[in-house]
């Protein structure tokens, strides 16, 4: 009797770790329902899942994503890898016919998606001189607890002999935001004598390392770091940069050094020429600008972009980019509640007025960090009071065998015994 109840008391723990185990991974499921694209310059009105577009041309695609879950879908980031040759238009990202910002291709920030619930995502680009007939693009969908999702559409050059599917083949796409820039000069097709890396730190925030990827809030003072230099023993001759903001990210006029020595505020409008990048040097193009102020942006967190295109004579274009996460979410401790002081005049008899304060107390917004924590709070309440009430069948279990072994024991004293 004692072996079972030993037995049944461990199995019984094991099943309740198992489940708690459980209820930490995926419990969620965000499907891409519909995920096509149309030729907005041919006047199509239909997306597909193939379009053809020549240079020049804007093309539209759309998402439609869904929670086809009964859970809560947490922390949703949607990504479409736009290769060489399709710019986004930046001032196209609506989510649910509200405009946002961001670049989509380094991750859309779509948020908690409840059950059943879902997200209709709409942007443009235009194709350029180095789309090279043919793209297959990829759009995935991640998240905290779900695995992620990914759907395809092909763009086929005009001059193209045949029309592409979308169907059984492994793409190969580049998950670099594209050059919007014609370059001037026209680089000759050599590879890997020049190397670009954009850097930044978050200036306000007083950090001192230089990242690929911060965070920041509305009103943040960014200073960005590119650094150009020669991969192999050959010097890059005649080297141009150019940098490319997200709509944001607000230029600081004056900003711009060349190690360190003032330079022009063209390498935002037009290519800054930066001279040659000789053997085992580097030379590094630094600017600062500041995020746009929090009524610019919506509730949620978004993504901008920095894209730094770079090229010299003897060196086709090279493109990097880095990514600034803002949020208009507290990061900071909870404040108490905010006296503010409601001024009003009146008029004493004496001919002068006097200034009459109001104090009112004001309680700080709940904020998207905050109210995501609440939910996690009410869901680990939640499932903390399942577990519980397991916990609590447990116990009841272990006291009625308790209980009986103890009256077994009790009717062996008082039995007689024989001789």
């Amino acid at each position: 009797m004692q072996k079972l109840y030993f037995s049944l008391v461990l199995g019984s723990f094991l099943a309740l770790a198992i489940a708690f185990s459980a209820s930490a991974e995926i419990s969620a499921n965000v499907d891409i329902q519909r995920y096509g694209v149309r030729n907005l310059s041919n006047s199509e009105s239909v997306f597909s899942q193939n379009t053809k577009a020549a240079e020049g041309q804007d093309l539209e695609f759309s998402i439609s994503l869904r929670n086809i879950s009964a859970n809560q879908a947490n922390g949703a980031v949607l990504y479409v890898y736009l290769p060489v040759g399709f710019p986004l238009d930046t001032n196209s990202i609506y989510i649910d016919g509200t405009r946002t910002g961001g670049n989509i291709s380094n991750g859309l920030f779509l948020g908690n998606i409840n059950s059943n619930s879902q997200k209709e995502i709409i942007f443009k680009t235009r194709v350029n001189s180095y789309f090279n007939g043919y793209a297959a693009i990829q759009a995935l969908v991640a998240g905290d607890n779900f695995n992620s999702s990914s759907k395809y559409v092909a763009v086929t050059k005009n001059s193209s002999g045949s029309d592409a599917t979308v169907n059984s083949f492994s793409p190969i796409y580049t998950p670099t935001p594209t050059p919007t820039l014609t370059p001037n000069p026209t680089p000759t097709p050599v590879n890997n004598v020049l190397g670009v890396s954009v850097l930044e730190k978050n200036l306000t925030k007083q950090e001192t390392t230089w990242q690929k990827a911060i965070k920041a809030e509305p009103g943040d003072l960014i200073q960005f770091s590119i650094m150009l230099s020669a991969n192999t023993r050959v010097t890059a001759r005649n080297v141009y940069v150019k940098d490319t903001l997200d709509n944001f990210l607000d230029f600081v006029p004056g900003s711009v050094t060349i190690n360190n020595a003032l330079a022009s505020d063209v390498l935002l409008n037009g290519p800054l020429p930066v001279g040659d990048v000789a053997v085992q040097e580097n030379k590094f193009v630094k600017f600062q600008a500041r995020v746009r102020q929090a009524e610019q942006f919506g509730q949620e967190q978004i993504i901008l972009s920095n894209t730094v295109n770079a090229w010299a004579e003897n060196n086709s274009m090279v493109v990097d980019s880095s990514s600034v996460s803002v949020s208009t979410k507290q990061t900071g401790e909870k404040k108490p509640a905010a006296v503010v002081a409601t001024v009003s005049k009146k008029n004493t008899g004496t001919g002068n007025v006097a200034m009459l304060v109001k104090p009112k107390l004001e309680a700080p917004k709940e904020t998207a960090k905050t109210a995501s924590t609440k939910n996690f709070l009410f869901g680990t309440i939640a499932f903390g009071s399942f577990g519980l009430l397991l916990i609590l069948i447990l116990l009841a279990l272990v006291i009625l065998l308790f209980t009986f072994l103890v009256q077994e024991k009790k009717k062996n004293k008082d039995k007689p015994v024989t001789t």
